[in-house]
């Protein structure tokens, strides 16, 4: 463990940058269904005053937040 701890030493702060890359999609990745659920549960079965256009805007809207999120997070996985 020692000659393994002498090795790593010198890239003490690249493993933790990569360490919090990895960190920060799986985070990312666990908000995902959480905004598709959210999608689901708002606009499945709509309100009854909600009419069309806010219907739209809204899932567009709840899936351009997913999408980006989506990037971000294999982003973060690339450079971990």
């Amino acid at each position: 463990m020692h000659l393994l701890w002498k090795y790593l030493q010198p890239q003490k702060k690249t493993i933790y940058v990569a360490l919090l890359f990895a960190a920060l999609s799986q985070v990312l990745s666990m908000i995902d269904p959480i905004i598709f659920g959210k999608i689901i549960d708002q606009y499945g079965k709509p309100a009854p005053g909600m009419s069309q256009n806010e219907l739209i805007q809204g899932v567009l809207t709840w899936l351009l937040i997913a999408i980006v999120i989506a990037l971000f997070a294999r982003l973060a996985k690339a450079l971990s």
